[in-house]
């Protein structure tokens, strides 16, 4: 997840779809999306990329959700009409990503087993919501 070597590629059938005018992760899988998004680039120059530990957090963030989201498959599976079969994140809708945010606003994800500092939280949530919104 960490290495971005394959980034290019996944850029470039991103830009076949915006040509073709088509959703861009069409034929994105789950974790091709999250790769995406953790090497997405931000700016032109290399030195104001994100930095290698900013990687490693966000891929920390998404798996963290990506597991919820896969101990809930079950509850997406009757809540959602058409359910998208071999992806969990082109299912997910605006009640889930509530019910995923009061998760982790009560879950003892903090350290020594405690619920997370108020800083923490909204820096997760804002890291998370902004790939939610990338996806969708």
């Amino acid at each position: 997840m960490l290495d971005s070597t394959y980034y290019d590629a996944l850029e470039e059938r991103n830009e076949h779809h915006q040509r073709k005018n088509e959703d861009i992760f069409s034929d994105f899988t789950d974790e091709e999306m999250m790769y995406y998004y953790v090497h997405k680039r931000k700016h032109i120059r290399k030195d104001r990329e994100r930095k290698e530990n900013t990687k490693t957090e966000y891929v920390r963030i998404l798996l963290q959700f990506y597991q919820y989201a896969l101990e809930s498959e079950w509850f997406l599976r009757q809540d959602v009409d058409n359910y998208i079969e071999e992806t969990i994140l082109k299912n997910l809708r605006p009640w889930h990503i509530r019910n995923y945010q009061t998760h982790l606003s009560t879950s003892l994800l903090g350290k020594g087993g405690e619920t997370l500092f108020t800083c923490n939280f909204r820096r997760e949530n804002d890291d998370f919501k902004e790939f939610y919104e990338m996806v969708t």
